[in-house]
């Protein structure tokens, strides 16, 4: 049987939401307001909320699976080896704390708080597929 474990964030669509409602306000603001020259403006900001829902929002998350870390899954998917890494840092034990991967070879590299969900779940996931947290009172230099 294959596990794998997926965490994705959807973008914002608050933000959309904003966006449209600010198009209905100012199209209605409009019609009621037969000056050219607001008419203009507000065509010119209507046309600017219409370029911020259309741009692209990555979808954030990572992938796990028995062998496999995927970091930016969704985006740039980059995949680590569950074999190299040989345990995780986490500082300041927030819901955006700053987690680091530490290779078996030494290397660190930083995962962005944005991909992970709330640090408990992170850490009880990773240390069910068999990946180590170092805790912040246990940590040493090498």
């Amino acid at each position: 049987m294959s596990e794998v474990y997926e965490y994705k964030r959807m973008p914002n669509r608050k933000v959309t939401w904003f966006a449209a409602a600010c198009i209905g306000f100012l199209f209605g603001y409009g019609l009621l307001t037969s000056d050219p020259r607001i008419l203009g403006l507000v065509w010119g900001l209507i046309a600017v909320c219409l370029l911020w829902i259309l741009m692209k929002s990555p979808v954030a998350g990572f992938r796990l699976d028995q062998e496999t870390l995927t970091l930016a899954a969704w985006r740039n998917p980059r995949e680590v080896p569950l074999s190299q890494i040989d345990h995780l840092q986490v500082q300041h034990w927030t819901d955006q704390s700053d987690v680091k991967l530490v290779y078996q070879d030494g290397r660190e590299e930083m995962i962005p708080f944005g991909d992970l969900p709330d640090m408990d779940t992170f850490v009880e996931v990773m240390m069910d597929f068999g990946v180590r947290l170092l805790e912040p009172s246990r940590m040493t230099t090498r």
